[in-house]
C-alpha cells in the first residue's frame, strides 16, 4: 500500500474545498493558500488527474501560486507558476508514479510580500458522505448562479455542477461524485 495515498474509491469535491477549505492563519495578514489533487484514474503505479490551488493574501501586493507532488521527497509533477495581484489560482491535468511503499506529499509554494514558503504534506484519500455533498452542492449552487469561472480552469454552473480543468468533479443535479474520481489533500 502506499504511504499516504491510497487506491481510487470515491470522491472528489476539488473547488469545493479548495474555496471553503483555507488553512487557519497564523497571523491577521498570513495567506490563505492550499492545493489538492483529483485523481481520474490511476493503474498499479500511475495516477492521472488534476492538482489546484490558490494563494489569497488581504495585502495588495504581488502573489505566486505553484502546486507540486512529491514521492519520497522529490518532485515528480508540478504546475506552472501562476501570478497575481492579492490572489492566485492554478489548475491543471497531470501524471505521476508512485509505487508500493512510496511517501507521497502534495506542496504548495507560495510568494507574497512575507517571501516565498513551501509546505509539502502527506496526502490523504477522502470519502465524503452524501450529507455533506448535499450541503456543498447548495453552497455551489449559490456560487454558480453569480457565473463563477476562473480562466476557464474552474467553472461552477447555476445547477452547481463543478469542473477543473474541464473534469467534472462535482455532480450537484444527481446529488454524486463522477465515479473513478478521488480527492487527495492535506
Amino acid at each position: 500500500m502506499l504511504k499516504g495515498l491510497t487506491r481510487l474509491g470515491t470522491l472528489a469535491l476539488a473547488t469545493s474545498a479548495l474555496m471553503l477549505a483555507a488553512p487557519v492563519a497564523a497571523h491577521a495578514d498570513a495567506p490563505a493558500r492550499n492545493c489538492q489533487f483529483v485523481a481520474t484514474s490511476s493503474d498499479d503505479v500511475t495516477f492521472d488527474g488534476v492538482i489546484a490551488g490558490y494563494v489569497a493574501h488581504s495585502q495588495f501586493d504581488d502573489v505566486a501560486i505553484r502546486c507540486f507532488i512529491r514521492v519520497n521527497s522529490v518532485p515528480v509533477a508540478s504546475t506552472l507558476t501562476v501570478t497575481g495581484i492579492s490572489a492566485a489560482a492554478v489548475a491543471e491535468t497531470l501524471s505521476f508514479q508512485a509505487h508500493d511503499g512510496q511517501y507521497v506529499e502534495i506542496c504548495t509554494e507560495f510568494t507574497t510580500s512575507h517571501g516565498t514558503q513551501t509546505e509539502c504534506f502527506e496526502t490523504v484519500h477522502q470519502e465524503v458522505p452524501f450529507a455533506v455533498v448535499d450541503g456543498v452542492c447548495l453552497v455551489t449552487e449559490t456560487i454558480g448562479k453569480m457565473g463563477f469561472n476562473i480562466l476557464g480552469l474552474v467553472v461552477i454552473e447555476p445547477d452547481g455542477d463543478t469542473f477543473v480543468a474541464g473534469l467534472q468533479v462535482l455532480d450537484c443535479v444527481n446529488r454524486s461524485v463522477p465515479p473513478n474520481a478521488v480527492r487527495f489533500s492535506r
